[in-house]
């Protein structure tokens, strides 16, 4: 994760210090390459703990690796504005699928398990 924040953050500096004009190709890596390291550790994290995947992280880090090429070939804060919308995209699925989920685990919510009515006779 750590490694993929610090790209995420070369790739910023590089896109917000050059705005109008392409990214060259290791700061269009560092961002959409950092990004999604950044996302593959979430995934790894989760795997590791909770033995799931989160597939939409997993999608979009992959996405994000494949359009990095074009990057290069647009304006730095289209490069830029490209990444900022998938991952807003990424979190607004996760917030409407998830919400009453994360919000029983985070608060400690116990999930009452089905009753079984038992006959007697």
């Amino acid at each position: 994760m750590v490694a993929g924040i610090i790209l995420v953050a070369f790739g910023m500096e590089q896109t917000l210090a050059h705005v109008g004009d392409h990214l060259h190709t290791v700061p269009a890596f560092a961002l959409y390459g950092g990004t999604a390291l950044y996302l593959l550790a979430h995934v790894a994290l989760r795997l590791r703990n909770a033995h799931t995947v989160n597939w939409q992280r997993l999608i979009l880090a992959i996405v994000l690796l494949a359009i990095w090429p074009a990057a290069v070939k647009v304006d730095a804060v289209v490069a830029l504005a490209v990444v900022n919308l998938l991952f807003w995209a990424m979190i607004g699925y996760e917030y409407t699928t998830y919400d009453q989920r994360r919000y029983d685990l985070r608060h400690g919510v116990e999930i009452d398990p089905p009753t079984r009515e038992t006959h007697d006779g």
